[in-house]
């Protein structure tokens, strides 16, 4: 396998074709290869006219909340696509948006949705916590009703009403927000090693990671808080020392932290590093370059998450 195909298999394991392809059009730089340079130009038009329409539909879903007198928040990959994380914003792969809100509100929230157009899916568990999911024929996002933000046996670092507090405004859709950015942070470590089961497998997941880099190096994080709250869900404390510990040798311009790293979480490094599928040097340096350009965006908004900034 050539270094280009190297590169592109393990960024297409992580939904990370499309960085692949902003980093180098940031850069200036064009793959030698005609085929592999059409085929990276595709995936990052095709994702930018993704990612401008589940903007315009978050905005609408946004609004129509707004003005039933619901604020929604909103989280993870549509969160970050609305301040602006990545310098270029077809960079982030998104599936679906989702929303934390109100128990009480989740209803009238769903009825709000449906007003324009979507409908509900079959109801899932009633312990979930993606409490109603809706779709539309011509929306390119499923929406997602959470409440809390992860299963519940999970939730104890984000207990969901205190996330609803402490979420911030995010300028580009007035009256709506996003989680503080220590919530994103924990949420994020929650959901890729906890939720999804990656602590347990030994896997990094680069999409991930590179959320988390980005956040982090905006310098908004209250670390301590992060630490303190972690160990409130199982096995918290070792999802954070892996994730975090991982996370710094694939992005150490990020300015991580060294967290304690129970045996769980050591083992689970070990494994990691060993492994023939981990990132290789060429992905990481290619990874660093699209955080490089999109870390210089987060900077520059990154007053619009800082934790005094919260409303009482």
């Amino acid at each position: 396998m050539s270094v280009a195909e190297e590169v592109l298999a393990v960024a297409g394991r992580h939904h990370m074709v499309p960085a692949l392809a902003s980093a180098l059009l940031l850069r200036g730089e064009r793959p030698d290869d005609p085929e592999l340079a059409d085929y990276l130009d595709a995936i990052r038009g095709l994702n930018a006219r993704r990612n401008a329409r589940l903007a315009a539909e978050a905005g609408d879903i946004g609004l129509m909340l707004v003005r039933r007198g619901i604020r929604p928040v909103f989280l993870k990959g549509t969160a970050l696509l609305l301040l602006g994380i990545h310098a270029d914003p077809a960079s982030r792969f998104i599936g679906d948006i989702d929303i934390l809100v109100a128990p009480a509100e989740t209803d009238a929230a769903a009825e709000a949705i449906e007003a324009l157009g979507f409908r509900r899916k079959p109801a899932g568990p009633a312990h979930a916590h993606d409490r109603v999911k809706l779709a539309h024929p011509c929306r390119p996002a499923q929406v997602e009703l959470h409440h809390p933000a992860v299963p519940g046996h999970l939730a104890g670092p984000l207990r969901p009403d205190e996330m609803r507090a402490r979420a911030v405004p995010v300028a580009a859709l007035a009256g709506a927000a996003v989680p503080s950015a220590t919530d994103l942070v924990i949420h994020n470590v929650i959901h890729a090693m906890l939720h999804d089961r990656n602590l347990a497998t030994a896997e990094l997941p680069l999409r991930d990671a590179l959320d988390l880099a980005l956040v982090a190096r905006g310098g908004a994080v209250d670390w301590d808080e992060v630490v303190a709250r972690m160990p409130l869900a199982p096995q918290g404390t070792a999802a954070l020392g892996f994730m975090l510990a991982a996370s710094r040798e694939v992005f150490p311009w990020a300015g991580l932290p060294e967290v304690q790293v129970p045996g769980a979480a050591a083992r689970a490094l070990s494994a990691w590093r060993d492994r023939r599928g981990r990132p290789t040097g060429r992905v990481r340096r290619r990874l660093a370059n699209v955080a490089e350009h999109s870390g210089r965006a987060w900077r520059g908004l990154n007053r619009a998450i800082r934790p005094a900034e919260v409303p009482a």
